[in-house]
């Protein structure tokens, strides 16, 4: 779910895109042609799931209803902008219950072991676009999470990282269904981290941050802190996930977690720029090391990059051969109707990172991208970004 611009870094090896894409849906073919219909059915939805106590299901259907009755419709459909907006008033007339408490993430254990204590550890991240409904499709151009689960789950377990670091896993449903495939080899799990929907205003429902830890050695002392700075992206709970990893019941450094605006303007810019300062404030305060993983938005090379904490203060060793992590190229698929499909150029940039934070202690990080999709199979992508797998290595005298 990326839209930042792609100009500063574009360098694919194949041609343009050619074919209708027959698999790949309008997105005007995606959206409600009977309003009033649909908004009947959200309403019946929500009140369903209120009274069988799925708090965060019901709000997860309100925050899809807002979305496509709140942006998608006026957006697509400008001449039903305004039976959109009285639709959206009908749901905002629904009468919440009093909501919940909740944790600030879900911890559940896996069945695997812990891994004993060892200098080397990797990590793969990666962002899955695991989010409700046809979002995937809207803010990506790939297939519902429900037809790709099986797909990630199984390159994640090929690739046997002790760290997996996701982001856009906001659907509840394919957090608990990634854990089920993923919990015979991962000992530790947290998801549904920051959730922002324990409020009884439609228009201040927000889905959770989306990130979706899972590890092999405990994490000790995990937290959640949310941006909130001004100008922040809203309608989701941004922020980063952060905890020292404990390796044979030794700290072996501090892991840091995040999704930073995906935004193009300049107050994005300024906003990832705050966000990547407040992360590295947090870093000062710990004597070990830390690595940073996420989908940070900012392209490698571009004169935001070089202005960055994250290019002045990490160490960053993705090889440039590697090729890009990121593509726009099937957001643009969807977009465009079906009859004017008659190519497309084929579009990437690097804004995924696992960056390494030094502190007195020797250490060395060196990664490599993992598939998620194939440009000249755009039908079948798992995801419109690439993974990052890496391998960080401690000095024997830490």
């Amino acid at each position: 779910m990326d839209r930042v611009s792609s100009t500063e870094v574009s360098d694919l090896a194949i041609c343009e895109l050619k074919g209708s894409f027959e698999k790949i849906p309008y997105i005007k073919e995606l959206l409600p042609k009977d309003l009033s219909a649909y908004t009947q059915e959200v309403r019946d939805q929500v009140t369903f799931l209120l009274h069988s106590g799925q708090w965060h299901h019901a709000m997860e259907s309100l925050q899809v209803a807002k979305a496509k009755l709140g942006y998608l419709i006026p957006k697509y459909f400008p001449d039903k902008g305004g039976e959109a907006e009285a639709c959206l008033n009908v749901l905002r007339s629904i009468t919440l219950p009093s909501p919940p408490e909740a944790p600030a993430f879900t911890y559940l254990k896996g069945d695997a072991p812990e891994k004993g204590e060892r200098s080397t550890i990797t990590t793969l991240n990666a962002n899955v676009l695991f989010m409700p409904d046809d979002y995937t499709w809207f803010f990506g151009g790939v297939r519902r999470f429900e037809e790709r689960v099986d797909e990630v789950a199984a390159i994640l377990l090929q690739e046997n990282a002790d760290v997996i670091s996701l982001q856009e896993v906001h659907s509840i449903d394919a957090a608990y269904a990634l854990y089920e495939r993923l919990k015979g080899q991962y000992a530790h799990f947290y998801f549904n981290i920051g959730p922002d929907d324990l409020t009884q205003d439609l228009d201040a429902i927000q889905m959770n941050s989306g990130l979706f830890v899972a590890s092999r050695d405990p994490i000790a002392h995990p937290r959640f802190i949310p941006f909130t700075m001004e100008g922040r992206q809203v309608g989701i709970n941004k922020g980063f996930f952060e905890g020292t990893l404990m390796v044979g019941g030794k700290p072996f450094g501090q892991l840091y977690h995040t999704h930073l605006n995906p935004f193009e303007t300049p107050v994005a810019q300024r906003v990832r720029k705050e966000e990547a300062e407040m992360i590295v404030a947090s870093m000062e305060h710990f004597p070990l090391f830390s690595v940073l993983l996420g989908d940070l938005n900012v392209n490698e090379g571009s004169k935001e990059w070089l202005d960055s904490p994250l290019s002045q203060k990490f160490i960053h060793n993705y090889p440039p051969g590697e090729g890009p992590t990121c593509t726009d190229t099937l957001g643009s698929i969807v977009e465009t109707p079906r009859e004017d499909r008659k190519g497309f150029e084929p579009e990437g940039h690097v804004c995924d990172y696992a960056l390494l934070f030094p502190k007195a202690s020797e250490v060395t990080i060196t990664s490599r991208q993992v598939k998620f999709y194939d440009l000249e199979d755009p039908e079948r992508a798992a995801s419109d970004h690439q993974g990052v797998f890496s391998t960080i290595t401690k000095g024997l005298t830490d």
